[in-house]
């Protein structure tokens, strides 16, 4: 949110339906700032949360148990496989141009 927080402040361009530019706004950027984050923090929290859980359940199975050096490069393996498969999900959470309601942006748009 801090980087793009330059988009709230000064809001981003507003296309009607027709993909005729309408103005700046506010409220659009502050929309678009927030679904950024929260694709972002579904990309990283999966990435933080599943391979220690994969790590749990692998501490129970004898064969880890007997070769403990094992647990390094599953940690990294499992790491890197679901950072993989999580970027496509996490883009493809929110769509590339957003929408957002006229009465949201009543008195927030200025017109360029």
């Amino acid at each position: 949110m801090v980087v793009r927080s330059e988009e709230a402040d000064n809001g981003i361009r507003v296309f009607d339906s027709n993909s005729n530019p309408v103005g700046v706004s506010k409220a659009a950027g502050s929309k678009a700032i927030k679904e950024t984050a929260l694709s972002r923090a579904t990309l990283f929290g999966t990435i933080a949360a599943f391979p220690p859980l994969l790590l749990a359940l692998l501490k129970r199975v004898t064969f880890v148990q007997r070769n403990p050096m094992i647990i390094a490069p599953v940690r990294h393996i499992s790491t890197a496989i679901i950072f993989g498969l999580m970027i496509p999900v996490s883009f493809s959470l929110f769509p590339q141009f957003g929408k957002i309601k006229k009465k949201r942006l009543k008195g927030g748009v200025s017109v360029t």
